[in-house]
């Protein structure tokens, strides 16, 4: 074995935020394996891929990566060198989607950056993420270099991957790469992040945008992109120290026969790192438990599942208010209405959405979307409307006594009242607001004459 200057900690350049998050390395991975089973024999973890699998951008892929080095650690599974190819391909499968990611942000902008990294920073006790990121090339870089050193057995290379953290003592050290791992980790779990309101980082995130737009369903789709780079940069993180843990593991079960093949500087640099392996698979199940485990509150998984299962359709009004509706609507057509048309207003009026709220909504659609009807917003933020017929329209305001006028009738005077109705049409691509003819009210016989056909339709309450 060459002698080797080993040291724990990786001292690095701090990148910019932004340039590290969008950092895009030389190599792009083909698809991983897929899984092989049960993360860890626990189904719970599987579930905690899952998430991951089904939620981040390249999920699939990456769920086949992290299966296979998650199942290493409980069985007889791929070499360290195995393992390391698929941690490469893990990273090169994860900067391609840090890139993407970048391309479909809405309004990026480095204050948003910036502002959502001040956050992670007070809250995770300092552990920013481009000293984590940097830290973590290194060290990956260092894995690969062990690795492919053909001069050294891979006992020798478990031993010097298992150096880049050091033994169990080390491992609550602020200046150890795993330290950083874990306060990163607490941070995606809220076990370290919480601010005034007691919101975890992915609420913090969500409300950003939440306050821009009307619907849950914008802020979610404005926000992926933020909380999936973050993932990715944990997963990244959970990579590059499971093989160090892989690699302490090894070392830990070194048999006497293993010693006595070590040289004086290679058994030197062994009991610098020699760990139980009780308190190693100890170490494993926690940092999987934490990472995946959907069933604790307080893993990684389970938070960005919670976020990830939100309801797209809350009316927030940029924050203003929170009112969770259905998918469907409420219609109703006025000529159907027999007796008294002022009937279906009065049940329109009485939808989860006042006057005001509609009127908002227009206008925002209006400004935000230009050219496009409310039909075409709601289907995109995920009400159905397939039997909302053509020029349905919401009401939008009181009614309007427009005219009046009397006249005798069979020696009898009668008064007639027309009231119209703000109203818009979902089909109307100009979201403009009209006063559309309601009906006719007849006094002195109490009768209502509708003067519309139109479908009048509203939100109802989940």
């Amino acid at each position: 074995m060459k002698k080797r200057t080993l040291k724990i900690r990786i001292i690095a350049t701090v990148l910019s935020v932004v340039t590290i998050l969008s950092v895009t390395t030389a190599s792009t991975a083909s698809a991983a394996a897929a899984s092989t089973g049960d993360v860890a024999g626990d189904v719970a973890y599987a579930a905690g891929i899952g998430i991951i699998r089904q939620y981040a951008p390249g999920g699939q892929a990456i769920a086949g990566v992290l299966d296979t080095i998650i199942n290493s650690f409980t069985q007889q599974g791929p070499s360290l060198s195995d393992i390391s190819n698929d941690i490469s391909a893990l990273r090169g499968e994860i900067s391609t989607q840090f890139a993407d990611i970048k391309n479909q942000m809405k309004d990026y902008s480095e204050a948003i950056e910036n502002k959502i990294v001040d956050q992670t920073v007070i809250a995770g006790k300092g552990v920013g993420f481009d000293k984590l990121m940097t830290e973590l090339q290194a060290t990956d870089r260092q894995i690969s270099n062990i690795n492919r050193d053909s001069s050294i057995n891979d006992k020798e290379k478990a031993v010097e991957i298992a150096c880049l953290i050091g033994k169990n003592s080390d491992w609550n050290k602020t200046s150890n790469l795993y330290y950083g791992y874990q306060d990163f980790m607490n941070t995606l779990s809220s076990s370290s992040f919480a601010d005034q309101k007691d919101r975890d980082l992915y609420q913090v995130v969500y409300s950003d945008f939440a306050s821009k737009v009307m619907f849950s369903g914008e802020a979610l789709d404005q926000s992926n992109p933020y909380i999936d780079r973050v993932m990715l940069l944990g997963l990244y993180a959970y990579s590059v120290n499971s093989q160090c843990l892989k690699a302490a593991q090894t070392v830990s079960q070194f048999t006497a026969e293993d010693e006595k093949m070590l040289n004086a500087d290679e058994l030197r640099n062994y009991y610098s790192v020699k760990s139980l392996t009780g308190i190693v698979n100890g170490e494993i199940n926690h940092m999987n438990s934490k990472m995946f485990d959907t069933s604790r509150t307080d893993s990684v998984a389970a938070h960005y599942n919670n976020y990830k299962s939100m309801s797209r359709l809350v009316f927030l009004n940029k924050n203003t208010v929170s009112k969770e509706l259905t998918a469907s609507m409420t219609a109703g057509n006025l000529s159907n209405i027999a007796n008294n048309p002022n009937n279906l207003f009065n049940i329109m009026d009485k939808g989860a959405l006042n006057h005001k709220e509609l009127s908002d909504l227009a206008a925002y659609v209006k400004s935000a979307y230009n050219g496009k009807t409310l039909r075409d917003y709601l289907t995109y933020v995920g009400f159905d409307l397939t039997n909302v017929p053509k020029d349905a329209r919401f009401v939008v305001g009181d009614e309007i006594w427009v005219t009046t006028e009397g006249y005798i009738e069979d020696f009898k005077i009668v008064m007639k009242k027309v009231f119209d109705r703000p109203e818009i049409s979902i089909d109307d691509g100009s979201c403009n607001i009209t006063n559309r003819p309601g009906y006719w009210q007849i006094y002195y016989e109490y009768v209502f004459e509708p003067r519309s056909s139109d479908v009048i339709i509203c939100f109802n309450k989940a």
